[in-house]
């Protein structure tokens, strides 16, 4: 549950806002940028992952069929929490002053 709740209040605020300055000053991101997102990314969907298996697979599984599962919903996790939070970043980028 700790794993969860920092992915949503730290993981989540991180992505948004170096996906926000990257695409607020239209360069090349830096690669320090880039492992930003990609660390918030991997601790976001991997917290989804784990409390989606919890609670459709079951609690109780070997390390291996962990990975397996961690491997086989990865790219839809990901996929959908970019997609989610890029959405808003984008909508608060193009509508700064109406957003708040």
């Amino acid at each position: 549950m700790l794993f969860f709740s920092e992915s949503i209040f730290e993981a989540v605020p991180q992505f948004s806002l170096q996906l926000f300055i990257i695409l607020l000053r239209f360069k090349t991101p830096t690669t320090l940028q880039i492992m930003g997102l990609v660390t918030s990314l991997l601790t976001l969907s991997i917290a989804h992952i784990k409390k989606y298996i919890d609670n459709h697979v079951g609690k109780d599984l070997e390390i291996k069929d962990q990975i397996f599962y961690l491997a086989k919903y990865y790219p839809i996790f990901a996929l959908n929490a970019t997609f989610r939070i890029a959405s808003a970043t984008i909508a608060f980028l193009f509508m700064r002053s109406y957003t708040l």
